[in-house]
């Protein structure tokens, strides 16, 4: 039997390799009759179905069979995954039967996940069949092989026997990786890379597979640093730096590819994890803008990895090549029309690029300034004009896009003797403009032009330069247009001879002497208290030829070389009390070479401020005052400070008679605080008083201050003396003023505050007797003392409860001034201590009035005793111990309270 099963499964194979079936070839199994065949399709791809038939045949014609038993565990089967870790290969496993003999039954089984399937009846020459459907998981890339999975036993007893695997393989992916990029781009524009990755249409899933490019690591030659910075040019190449300066990518899915960039990455390497089924394809557009001064070739690759990051695929190399210029338009042009010896003229050297988007880079350009150009000399032989020159200025466009004029023209104002050689960098549309300066020798006369026989980069325009006419150039200017009467001004008088002829002895006059400006009393007056004259002149000139200058200050001859200049310097110390512009005039010259200049000073405005302060202020600007304070000083102080103007006919006022603060005994009532006063004045500085002020008289005082100049007021006043019913005890305050006699403004101080001291408070409560027994009398006192202290206790309240004792039907309430040592009383000071509404002596009847609250007034030093007298009453029996309160209110807002019993 065993050979015979052998010899049934080379058969069975030879038919289907001869029938060709798109499925894996049946495997036969024979047991004794009994044959069992399956078979699978032949490959797979991740996520895709995989079919299994099974087939047992009985191929006797006589014999049933019945309870076989078939086991196939498609559900357990397992495989590699793209982890390259072992796992399920199916995620779901459909169950089915196929159409089976007349008198055959293929049994009971269940239809989801491993068949196993019972009680199978096959008649003779009939079969069943079953189909298996099981979808593998998304993730599978290994072979599925159903070895040991599928087995079946013909009895019951029987053991179950293992049918031969039958194998599917993975179907692998073919995936291929392109790369395409603009030929050409122009500097500081766009450029395009296309990367195209695609499977085959009849290839394996390539799962969480990786496509990167590292736009950031492309290495292309930049023309420069492209550092904006006008005193560090340089056109040197550079190496090592990214041409680009920004990107974006995008991701064209195709035919169901799946790809993480869902969205535009910008500035960002391309590193794509993509799932590409079969025919599946993403293109990727990488869209870079290059930087302005990007000129080198830009090479990339792109590389295909798997899910394990091996390498797949690399595309060839890809670059594209700046697009460059390299010619230029060059022009050269003298800005001065005519020229002395010695003098420094100016060329203007312009290099530009005309070309709207392509770079120049590293442009040569030479002028022969100091070899080509030829001229007559003092002497009559020819030779180059000039001695040196130097680049005064640059002017360049587009810097922060490349435009670079070149490390030759670092170091400016460095005089050089060769000839101008500069090599720059233009971006599109730019240009770069040398100014130069050419000192011309002091012996060269003729004729200077550049020739195009000189065979260099520039051509010079115009018809170039010959000798001006001599003539008279004459300034005259001053150090401040504002001055401050008092303070040096600085006239300076410069006289140029910017010619080849030489001004000989000409006259130049200044008549300082004859200047007159308006004083403060009106009058027009020499406005200075002195003069120095000092004297500077050019190399070979002559300021004062006859030696002139100190017997007249500006009166002279001066003689002035071709493009020398002479300087008179004026040093005029101004009086303190000029209030008019001070004008002058000077002249260089005679006839129809004559040249004048005048200058206007004016005087500055005045810068008035003026404070006031009472001695003993503290650091607020007020003071507090007590019973012994009798005289107060007060400070006015007008000033000037500089830089200022003569501050002229400054009206001062303080009403010193309106100063008012309330009295003691009547509350809101004001009266003038001070009887008498004097007022002292004191300046400084030049400031004098026009109106002096007058005793006992408010302030108002007429005075002139000079810049830096002060008056100072000292107003000593006495407070009206305290007496019977008049106590001075209120805050009092006022503030000074100046009025300014040119615009009427008015600059007030602040307000100087003085206020009344405080006082100290104590309270003591004493009884006559410890005991009391009815029908007798008891007697107690409430002492309010003002001690330590100079203030006033002005409306203070003084509250005790009789009534409420209980142990008398009415009393007596009476007062009286108990001095200390510290108030005399052959004084006034001590005058105002009053308790209001009750009598000063025992009154001869009772009452049954208590202390509610009763108002008191208490001068410094001085203690007002309060007697409370009465007859113990039979209500008092049964009382026991009795206690009493006496409370004080005093008007800083302390409270007291005083206790007996």
């Amino acid at each position: 039997m065993h050979l015979f099963s052998k010899l049934a499964r080379i058969i069975l194979s030879l038919l289907i390799c001869i029938t060709g079936f798109s499925v894996l070839p049946v495997q036969a199994n024979i047991i004794d009759n009994l044959v069992v065949s399956i078979n699978a399709t032949k490959n797979y791809d991740s996520g895709s179905s995989v079919k299994y038939t099974i087939s047992i045949k009985n191929n006797s014609t006589d014999h049933f069979y019945k309870n076989v038993k078939l086991n196939a565990l498609i559900a357990d089967i397992t495989t590699t995954l793209d982890s390259r870790s072992e796992g399920l290969a199916f995620s779901s496993v459909l169950n089915k039967a196929g159409k089976s003999g007349e008198n055959s039954s293929a049994g009971t089984f269940n239809t989801t996940g491993n068949l196993e399937a019972n009680d199978i009846i096959i008649a003779p020459t009939e079969s069943v069949k079953y189909i298996i459907t099981a979808k593998t998981v998304n993730n599978a890339m290994g072979d599925i092989s159903t070895d040991g999975k599928v087995s079946v036993k013909k009895l019951m007893f029987f053991p179950m026997l293992d049918i031969e695997p039958v194998i599917t393989k993975y179907l692998q992916p073919n995936v291929s990786i392109t790369k395409t990029v603009t030929a050409n781009y122009t500097t500081g524009k766009n450029a395009q890379f296309t990367i195209v990755v695609e499977n085959a249409a009849d290839a394996g899933t390539a799962r969480n597979y990786h496509v990167v490019d590292e736009i950031s690591s492309i290495i292309a030659l930049l023309d420069n640093n492209n550092v904006d910075d006008n005193s560090h040019w340089t056109e040197k190449d550079i190496t090592d730096q990214s041409p680009i300066a920004s990107w974006s990518i995008d991701a064209m899915i195709e035919n169901s590819a799946e790809s993480a960039l869902t969205s535009t990455a910008t500035n960002t390497d391309l590193n794509d994890v993509i799932t590409l089924p079969p025919a599946g394809k993403i293109t990727y557009v990488i869209d870079v803008k290059t930087k302005d001064v990007a000129i080198g070739n830009i090479s990339n690759i792109a590389t295909l990895l798997d899910s394990q990051k091996h390498v797949v695929k690399t595309t060839d190399t890809v670059s594209s090549k700046a697009q460059l210029v390299t010619t230029t338009k060059n022009t050269k042009q003298v800005v001065e029309k005519e020229y002395t010896s010695g003098q420094l003229i100016t060329y203007k050297l312009k290099v530009a690029n005309t070309q709207k988007n392509k770079f120049a880079n590293n442009i040569s350009l030479t002028d022969k300034l100091m070899t080509c150009p030829k001229t007559t000399q003092l002497i009559g032989n020819d030779e180059t004009p000039f001695e040196y020159w130097y680049i005064d200025s640059i002017n360049a466009t587009n810097t922060d896009k490349g435009t670079d004029a070149g490390s030759e023209a670092n170091a400016p104002k460095t005089q050089r003797t060769g000839d101008i050689n500069f090599v720059v960098d233009l971006a599109p549309s730019s240009f770069v403009e040398y100014t130069i300066k050419a000192k011309v020798k002091d012996t060269t006369v003729g004729h200077i032009q550049d020739s195009s026989a000189c065979g260099d980069d520039f051509n010079e325009s115009g018809s170039g330069l010959d000798m001006p006419k001599g003539k008279i150039q004459i300034k005259k200017s001053v150090d401040q247009d504002k001055f401050t009467p008092g303070q040096d001004i600085t006239y300076t008088i410069v006289i140029k001879n910017p010619s080849n002829g030489l001004l000989m002895n000409i006259p130049v006059v200044d008549d300082l002497a004859a200047i007159t400006a308006e004083d403060v009393d009106s009058n027009n007056i020499y406005p200075f208290t002195k003069i120095k004259v000092e004297t500077e002149q050019g190399t070979h000139s002559n300021a004062d030829v006859d030696n002139q200058l100190n017997t007249n200050p500006i009166n002279v001859k001066a003689t002035i070389y071709p493009n020398e200049e002479v300087k008179y310097i004026v040093t005029a110390t101004t009086r303190k009390d000029i209030v008019g512009v001070i004008k002058n005039t000077a002249v260089a010259g005679e006839g129809s070479q004559q040249g004048k200049s005048t200058v206007i000073t004016t005087p500055r405005l005045e810068n008035l401020n003026i404070e006031k302060h009472v001695k003993g202020a503290n650091s607020d600007g007020w003071r507090a005052y007590g019973y012994k304070d009798d005289e107060f000083t007060y400070t006015i102080k007008v000033t000037n400070p500089s830089p200022a103007g003569f501050a002229k006919n400054v009206t001062v006022t303080d009403a010193i008679s309106q100063i008012k603060a309330e009295l003691l005994e009547k509350a809101g009532e004001e009266v003038p605080v001070f009887t008498s006063w004097t007022v002292s004045t004191d300046t400084d500085g030049g400031a004098k008083v026009v109106n002096a002020p007058e005793n006992n008289k408010d302030l108002e005082s007429v005075v002139n201050v000079p810049a830096d100049g002060s008056v100072t007021f000292t107003v000593t006043a006495n407070i009206d003396p305290r007496r019977k019913d008049h106590v001075i005890w209120g805050k009092f305050t006022n503030q000074a003023q100046a009025k300014l006699a040119r615009t009427g403004e008015i600059i007030k101080t602040a307000n100087v505050d003085v206020v009344p001291a405080e006082p100290r408070i104590r309270l003591r409560k004493l009884v006559s007797t410890e005991t009391y027994n009815v029908d007798q009398p008891l007697d107690y006192t409430i002492d309010i003392q003002n001690y330590e202290r100079d203030g006033y206790v002005n409306d203070g309240y003084v509250t005790d409860s009789i009534s409420t004792l209980g142990i008398f039907d009415s009393w007596k309430i009476w007062w009286e001034v108990i001095d200390d040592d510290k108030n005399s009383s052959t004084t006034y000071r001590g005058q105002g201590t009053e308790l209001f509404g009750f009598p000063n002596s025992e009154p001869s009847t009772k009452g049954t009035k208590d202390l509610d609250r009763a108002r008191f007034d208490l001068a410094p030093h001085q203690t007002l005793r309060i007697h409370v007298k009465g007859v113990v009453s039979h209500n008092a029996i049964g009382k026991g111990i009795i206690t009493n309160v006496a409370t004080v209110d005093d008007n800083s807002g302390e409270h007291f309270d005083a206790l007996w019993m």
